[in-house]
């Protein structure tokens, strides 16, 4: 039986927050509007990093499900 774990899940936009607040006092004084862009691009940079991380696990399970399909399924190499 294979154990199958389950991984914590962060909201994008939560580690985009945190890094914000993290780097708020070394980017001194902002505007509004300069935060608001901040945000933004840091919001669009962690889903996408997200979507990416995604889709490179659920690439790594299908084939290691794969391998282990082909392994089980090999036919042993008759004696010469």
């Amino acid at each position: 039986m294979i154990e199958q774990r389950t991984a914590l899940t962060l909201d994008p936009k939560d580690i985009a927050r945190a890094e914000l607040a993290r780097w708020r006092r070394r980017l001194g004084p902002l505007t509004r509007e300069q935060e608001e862009k901040i945000e933004s691009v840091l919001m669009s940079i962690a889903i996408r990093t997200s979507q990416l991380a995604t889709s490179v696990m659920h690439s790594l399970l299908s084939a290691k499900v794969s391998n282990l399909a082909l392994h089980k399924n090999r036919q042993p190499i008759p004696p010469t």
